[in-house]
């Protein structure tokens, strides 16, 4: 048991990234216009992705408002505070934490695009990106069946390799 919770708190918390070497997610793939995600042997579904071009793995919540992206990754992916902006509180299973709001211009995965996506850049992420309500509530559906979740867009993308 204790085996389980370190590899599930290795994901989110980035002091484990080299005590607990990475495990291989399963792949996304697109069947009929729809991005099937496999679920991860840790329990969670994950995705590989484009953030404005920029490869970047992040974990599926359906229980976060807005997609969420960590610090490194917002540096990599270009991405800025709003102008004038101030940091806000957010109250998370953590606790409240102060995060900034930003625009992701674009976020592609399997066959899906969204762009001009709000977001959080937050500093507790470790090097955990999450898509949240915000993006799923766009597409046209969601659904798990088994150990697979099924994403449809409404306006199906060519398939981005992963």
């Amino acid at each position: 048991i204790l085996l389980l919770v370190v590899l599930q708190v290795s994901r989110m918390d980035s002091r484990f990234d080299l005590a607990v070497p990475g495990i291989g997610l399963p792949q996304q793939v697109v069947q009929g216009g729809e991005t099937h995600i496999k679920l991860a042997r840790d329990g969670h579904f994950w995705l590989e992705a484009e953030l404005n071009g920029v490869p970047a793995r992040f974990l599926i919540d359906t229980g976060a408002t807005l997609t969420a992206v960590s610090t490194q990754t917002a540096s990599k992916a270009g991405l800025q505070p709003r102008a004038g902006g101030m940091p806000i509180r957010m109250q998370t299973a953590n606790g409240s934490v102060a995060v900034d709001l930003t625009s992701i211009e674009e976020l592609r995965f399997g066959n899906v695009a969204a762009r001009g996506l709000d977001a959080i850049i937050a500093s507790n992420l470790g090097r955990t990106n999450v898509v949240g309500m915000n993006l799923l509530s766009r597409l046209a559906s969601w659904r798990v069946e088994g150990d697979t979740m099924i994403l449809v867009p409404n306006n199906p993308q060519p398939a981005l390799e992963s």
